[in-house]
């Protein structure tokens, strides 16, 4: 009877795991990082709030920025906002880190990033190497040379599409900063208001499914006691 009890814990632990899993990110406390940020196949989608695009010019490198907020497809309050950078092929430098501000100590951060297409975002080329954020509010994804395809944005190329997950209900305006020694701001969003006391509520599916490895939990626990 341990054995079967022992069973049905894997499995109860199996299903957590996986639910974890469906959507991959990784997760920033105030202050956390650099850690690597999960690559997802692709954007988590939803109906777009806000966008914003355009052309940055500097003395060493020129380029377009974009950047939106996205009400993800979870239940519950949860706000993403995406950010992505082309480098123009006729530029002199890389750009070695893009950051977003202000996502505050009440939010929560999980970060993840993707190569494929999302409404308006191109396919990207270049992952990010590490994300972090700092005690004031700033979000950052480093790319620095290094292994498995990870490198600077070079010119020509484009960033992979970097997605901040949030469990903010509201959204205000922002900024963003690409920097490669000096940093170039652009407009961008930011969360806004009071998060929620609690995260976004799972769904209907993903209950029974979690109520239904609880019953079998209890059934073989009153069976061992017997």
């Amino acid at each position: 009877m341990f054995m079967k009890l022992k069973a049905v814990s894997i499995a109860v632990a199996a299903l957590g795991a996986g639910l974890a899993g469906t959507v991959q990110a990784t997760v920033l406390l105030p202050g956390g990082g650099p850690l690597a940020v999960d690559i997802v196949a692709s954007a988590p989608g939803g109906a777009v709030l806000a966008a914003a695009s355009g052309t940055l010019t500097t003395p060493h490198w020129s380029g377009t920025y974009r950047t939106a907020v996205v009400d993800g497809p979870e239940a519950g309050p949860n706000l993403d906002f995406y950010y992505q950078v082309t480098n123009s092929s006729g530029s002199t430098d890389a750009l070695g880190r893009i950051t977003g501000a202000d996502f505050n100590n009440a939010f929560i951060t999980n970060v993840m990033q993707t190569n494929a297409a999302f409404d308006g975002f191109v396919a990207g080329g270049q992952a990010a190497f590490s994300g972090d954020r700092d005690l004031l509010g700033v979000v950052g994804f480093d790319f620095l040379p290094g292994t498995s395809g990870t490198g600077k944005i070079d010119p020509g190329e484009s960033s992979y599409l970097l997605i901040i997950r949030t469990n903010a209900a509201t959204f205000t305006e922002g900024t963003m900063a690409v920097i490669n020694g000096t940093a170039t701001f652009a407009n961008a969003f930011q969360p806004s208001g009071q998060p929620p006391l609690v995260g976004p509520i799972p769904e209907p599916g993903t209950m029974a499914l979690l109520a239904t490895g609880l019953l079998a939990l209890g059934g073989a626990a009153r069976k061992r006691r017997q």
